[in-house]
């Protein structure tokens, strides 16, 4: 980070135990020229993907008119000032719900695998969001993330053969589950103070009981960055770093049985 030129994108504040990683800077991109001569975009670019299994008002996500001419259905009105960005794909089914073996506990599991998995054979491949990572793979901090916000550990459905792991996994690799993180707390110190950074296990603990921040042992860093950046870019490291805390308070007020 501390090269003279064009910042690194993966570039971080760093401070001890803590690697706070930044938002895309001015500073980051490529000029106009040198990203068309190396025919990529300045843009940095996420792909995103979550999944809701059931209790869906199908209706209200359907989009009404034709691909020129359409309306957002009445749940995507949220959406409505995003429109011109928005693509809405309708009227796809995997081959696992076509054959008839999609079975409702393996919903998830084939979601982004689109396989046909009959009851009780595992054979998943890699979903389509751990290929992306693996495409991408080197060119940010963390190569992916996989959240959820619970972990089944019986089979509710009780359906003949299939293994809860089909309904607790949305993202495979080579036919393995990709483990998930659902404690706020530990996605937070992995984002912010994790593989990057050197801080242990108890001196994150000793952070977390006297509530300090992890924005602490970065603000050197952080001042002498912003000594050399331009007043855009200066604006958006602020407005990052009051929501990086923002985000760290809210941690810091739930219940220690979820973080």
């Amino acid at each position: 980070m501390r090269a003279r030129g064009r910042m690194s994108r993966r570039a971080v504040l760093a401070g001890f135990g803590t690697a706070v990683s930044l938002p895309a800077l001015d500073a980051m991109l490529p000029s106009s020229r040198e990203a068309r001569a190396a025919g990529v975009s300045p843009t940095p670019v996420r792909f995103i993907v979550f999944h809701f299994p059931i209790g869906v008002q199908r209706a209200g996500w359907n989009p009404s008119g034709t691909e020129t001419a359409w309306k957002l259905g009445d749940t995507q009105q949220a959406l409505a000032p995003f429109k011109d960005d928005v693509c809405v794909i309708t009227n796809v089914d995997n081959s696992g719900l076509i054959s008839g073996h999609g079975a409702h506990t393996q919903g998830a599991a084939t979601f982004l695998t689109a396989r046909d998995v009959p009851f009780g054979i595992k054979t998943m491949g890699t979903s389509a969001d751990q290929m992306v990572a693996d495409f991408h793979s080197g060119k940010t901090r963390l190569r992916s993330l996989e959240l959820g916000t619970s972990i089944l550990y019986e089979n509710p459905n009780a359906e003949p053969g299939n293994d809860p792991v089909l309904k607790d996994h949305l993202s495979w690799s080579h036919d393995t589950p990709m483990p998930k993180e659902i404690a706020p707390g530990k996605v937070f110190d992995r984002l912010f103070a994790g593989p990057v950074a050197s801080e242990t296990s108890v001196e994150a603990a000793r952070r977390k009981l006297y509530a300090q921040s992890v924005l602490d042992s970065v603000r050197a860093d952080a001042q002498s960055l912003k000594i050399r950046l331009g007043a855009a870019d200066n604006l958006k490291v602020d407005q990052y770093l009051t929501g990086v805390r923002e985000l760290e308070l809210q941690v810091q007020a739930l219940p220690s049985t979820v973080t």
